[in-house]
């Protein structure tokens, strides 16, 4: 179970294993396909540095990627395990990123639907990304997450226990007794960021 604090949850731990398995390739394939040599590229929320590796990988040493994450466990974790020219990792507040108009890719993957306000977080992402830069952000489907994370969204204020145990019910009856079958998406969103 995720365990909240503040504005955003954390992760329970063990989940490090579940994120150091991760690649670009198989778990943010748009990402992958928009990605150049030379680009600048900011990683929100990027864990333990798998994907950011990755991401590291296609830009080249002629280009710059970093990788932040509120967890100071993760990001201990994704320095120890990914070095390499023009990759860091840094510790920062999802909300304030610190960045203004400085990368051409800003990416964040299965983020903002832990957080409680999760536009506050978006409009970080936009304002660290340059004129006509990209924001590339990929979430799961909302049943889904209602299913297996749902106490969490009732910490953060997003519904209640009544509505979440609700959701859940009619999630598992459709899947066992109407469904015929079930694909689950991950949804991306991309967005250019307007010249300012």
């Amino acid at each position: 179970m995720c365990v909240g604090i503040g504005r955003r949850a954390m992760l329970p731990r063990g989940a490090h294993s579940v994120l150091s398995s991760r690649t670009l390739a198989a778990s943010h394939r748009r990402l992958g396909e928009v990605l150049r040599p030379g680009m600048t590229v900011l990683d929100v929320g990027g864990g333990t540095g798998a994907i950011t590796a990755g991401i590291a990988e296609i830009v080249g040493a002629e280009g710059r990627v970093v990788g932040v994450d509120a967890d100071e466990s993760l990001i201990a974790e994704a320095r120890r395990s990914h070095r390499r020219d023009g990759l860091t990792f840094e510790v920062r507040d999802l909300y304030d990123l610190g960045f203004t108009s400085e990368f051409d890719v800003v990416a964040s993957s299965r983020v903002l639907q832990w957080l409680a306000k999760p536009r506050d977080a978006l409009d970080a992402l936009i304002a660290a990304c340059r004129p006509n830069g990209l924001v590339v952000v990929l979430d799961y489907n909302w049943a889904k997450v209602a299913e297996s994370r749902g106490v969490q969204m009732v910490a953060d204020g997003y519904l209640t226990e009544a509505e979440r145990a609700l959701a859940e019910k009619q999630f598992r009856s459709w899947a066992t007794d109407s469904a015929i079958g079930q694909r689950l998406y991950l949804l991306c969103v991309e967005g250019i960021v307007p010249q300012r």
